[in-house]
């Protein structure tokens, strides 16, 4: 029997193995994982039939890399945690914007903005103002249908992501009363980082909006709002003081 038919990666042709190698990279995780510990095992075995361009290292490296958890910005982590679990849109944009102006402050099409404008959207439509979620969707769309490297960079699944939104931006055109939203995370380290935050927090990962919360529903006019008046007074008498 030829040596090609008894290879692990099942019938390719040793020289076919870098681009292999290659090529699980772009494949989900435990596909591109499971071809890259296969090459890794056949190098052992054949080490003299692959090109020498490719070696173990390069391979054990890679899926070193795919088994590394990724960490995301812990602000974008708490954002998750209040979309999904006591749905506090209000606070999805306070955190986020927060984060948004220490990173890249001045950038409107940043995804940042993207994302916040779609927790605003939600917030509108809770509220029943279906023109200004709208107008705020819109925004949100154009900015993350552009940005889809960022988005996967942040553990969502990006097609599903616009499908989404597709859809969310059809029930606001139709008028319809809102729904919860569940963002598309494709990182599963991800989702247990968030529910154990949402634990301490005592929330419930993926729960329903409390629609009938005066507090929830209209935060923006209900918050305490000294500590900004203070902040906003300080900074005014510094400028003042300056000239």
């Amino acid at each position: 029997m030829h040596e090609a038919d008894n290879c692990f990666l099942h019938g390719f042709h040793p020289k076919k193995l870098r681009f292999l190698v290659l090529r699980a990279a772009l494949l989900p995780s435990e596909e591109g994982e499971l071809i890259a510990m296969q090459s890794a095992l056949y190098l052992v075995l054949h080490p003299f039939n692959v090109c020498t361009n490719t070696s173990c290292a390069t391979i054990s490296h890679m899926t070193t890399k795919r088994r590394c958890r990724v960490s995301y910005p812990q602000e974008y982590v708490t954002y998750l945690v209040h979309f999904h679990g006591d749905r506090d849109y209000f606070e999805c944009h306070e955190i986020l914007e927060e984060y948004w102006k220490k990173t890249s402050p001045g950038d409107k099409q940043s995804h940042w903005v993207g994302f916040i404008q779609l927790a605003v959207a939600l917030y509108h439509q809770r509220r029943g103002n279906g023109k200004g979620a709208l107008k705020t969707l819109q925004k949100s769309l154009n900015i993350l249908q552009c940005k889809k490297t960022e988005t996967l960079n942040l553990g969502l699944n990006y097609s599903m992501l616009m499908q989404l939104l597709s859809e969310l931006h059809e029930r606001l055109l139709q008028g319809k009363p809102y729904e919860h939203f569940i963002l598309p995370i494709s990182d599963p380290g991800l989702i247990k980082e968030c529910e154990a935050l949402c634990l301490s927090k005592g929330l419930a990962w993926c729960s329903d909006s409390l629609l009938h919360d005066p507090f929830l529903v209209n935060k923006h006019s209900l918050r305490d709002r000294s500590e900004v008046i203070e902040e906003r007074a300080r900074i005014l008498s510094m400028k003042n003081a300056g000239r």
